[in-house]
């Protein structure tokens, strides 16, 4: 999985490619949570997901939550899948955009 990004003064948007599923999970956890940390407003792209597990959605909920703890606005677009592994999962899908 590869996480090109950009970046601005105050936003960062995280551009995600690949499989979001739990062999890939630390990599993209260490990462996400340190973004959370470098700018008040983040969105993760999921355009490029091709696949996703629970293992991935639990990282973006948690990533979701931790963003909230520090302030910063999170985010997820283009996450249709994120979306139905929550429902099927029956959980919560944080920082999703209508």
């Amino acid at each position: 999985m590869s996480m090109p990004k950009r970046d601005t003064s105050e936003s960062k948007t995280i551009h995600l490619k690949g499989a979001l599923t739990f062999p890939n999970i630390m990599d993209f956890r260490d990462q996400i949570l340190q973004s959370v940390t470098s700018c008040r407003d983040l969105t993760v792209d999921l355009s490029g997901i091709d696949a996703i597990d629970l293992a991935g959605a639990q990282v973006l909920i948690a990533a979701a939550r931790f963003a909230d703890a520090q302030g910063t606005t999170f985010r997820c677009i283009h996450a249709d899948r994120y979306r139905r592994i929550c429902d099927f999962a029956g959980i919560r899908s944080p920082g999703l955009v209508p």
